[in-house]
């Protein structure tokens, strides 16, 4: 189906304020079983989902942000300490809303120097921790290059079934948005795919839709419980303006990963912080370590 473009509210709202950002658009697919053809459909400014299994409940309706943060980051960037700060303070109230546990998103200390794709899969991975759900292991070369290709061409990813053939993949969700940087689009993704009057997704016509919360269910589905979960994300020029992302289940060998969750976490992903093998030592090595620096001094 041919993406399709809508006015919205927000749209409406950029340009009486004279931004020039173009409004949020989102999409999103789902594919399961090996060599299974994609089940296609469209969403809001653009696509919406055909969705993974529905291992959560999805919110009654959509979430306004509080603080709206459209306005600050439209004109300052996504980039901006200003722009992140509301979109996480936005974030954090549509996850107390929603009853999250740790309703506070805590993003790596080294956010602001990673890819833009990067960010992308650790806010997916801080979406499904923060709900208690396993994260996805890793980036893999592969997938961010298919994510990268979609993002230039803003659609959503699709996979080969060579592809899937070869990385073991049982079953994938994908999602593309045009927003306002990787937490501008989770936001679109997760709080605000269902019906409500910003008409964010134009598959989810009226309440219950077939194509309600399919982006939200591609972040935090369960993928059949497969033992390896891999991803991959891509952005184009200027990044972050275009983002997609490849979340898959797989039965195969674990793959050769760009950058991992537990990259994440060794700079303080979601308050948690573990250290490199590398850093560690025994009694032994430290004890040496001591005797070796007091015989050169």
């Amino acid at each position: 189906m041919a993406t399709r473009r809508a006015s919205t509210a927000r749209a409406a709202l950029i340009a009486l304020l004279g931004f020039a950002a173009a409004a949020p658009a989102v999409a999103a697919t789902h594919a399961s079983h090996r060599g299974a053809a994609a089940n296609r459909s469209h969403a809001r400014v653009a696509v919406s989902a055909a969705h993974a299994k529905k291992a959560r409940r999805n919110p009654r309706h959509n979430v306004a942000p509080r603080p709206n943060y459209l306005p600050v980051c439209s004109e300052r960037g996504y980039h901006s300490h200003a722009c992140v700060k509301q979109e996480l303070a936005a974030i954090r109230n549509a996850r107390r809303l929603e009853h999250v546990k740790h309703p506070r998103m805590i993003l790596p200390s080294n956010f602001a120097h990673l890819s833009t794709a990067e960010q992308v899969f650790v806010v997916t991975d801080l979406e499904r921790v923060g709900r208690g759900i396993r994260p996805f292991r890793g980036l893999t070369k592969s997938l961010s290059n298919i994510a990268h290709a979609s993002a230039v061409s803003n659609t959503d990813p699709m996979l080969a079934t060579t592809t899937m053939r070869t990385l073991g993949i049982y079953e994938y969700g994908s999602i593309w948005a045009s927003d306002l940087g990787p937490l501008g689009a989770d936001y679109d993704w997760m709080y605000n795919d269902g019906y409500g009057k910003s008409q964010v997704n134009i598959a989810c016509p009226t309440r219950g839709a077939a194509g309600c919360w399919g982006h939200r269910e591609n972040i935090i589905g369960s993928y059949s419980g497969l033992p390896v979960l891999i991803a991959g994300a891509g952005t184009s020029t200027p990044a972050g303006r275009s983002v997609t992302e490849l979340l898959a289940g797989s039965s195969g060998k674990t793959p050769q990963f760009t950058y991992t969750w537990k990259n994440a976490l060794r700079h303080g992903a979601n308050g948690q912080r573990i250290t490199s093998p590398a850093k560690h030592h025994s009694k032994h090595g430290k004890a040496r370590h001591r005797k070796h620096h007091r015989k050169h001094h």
